[in-house]
């Protein structure tokens, strides 16, 4: 999933997915995105990984789309800087 040129989200398998939060928003949600043990963080990275084995972590994966959306939406808008690729594809792809 893209927001204008900017990939915000993408699935790894059938139950993992990552999204593009920005350090920012992690910062400021980190307590919440920890406690929820479904999300796994990667310190210093923009990209949240997010674990699908449930209806629950659905709901959530939605939810941070949702917020994937509003943090990109303003860096959208005032200019196209390319996103780093995710985590996981910069360790397979080494």
């Amino acid at each position: 999933m893209a927001l204008s040129t900017r990939q915000i989200v993408h699935l790894h398998s059938a139950n993992e997915a990552e999204l593009y939060l920005t350090w920012p928003v992690i910062q400021r949600m980190h307590e919440v995105l920890v406690d929820s043990e479904r999300v796994m963080l990667v310190p210093g990275e923009d990209w949240v990984r997010v674990r699908l084995d449930g209806d629950s972590d659905v709901r959530l994966f939605t939810s941070l789309v949702s917020v994937a959306i509003q943090a990109n939406s303003a860096a959208v808008r005032e200019c196209h800087q390319p996103v780093a690729p995710c985590p996981k594809h910069r360790l397979t792809s080494v």
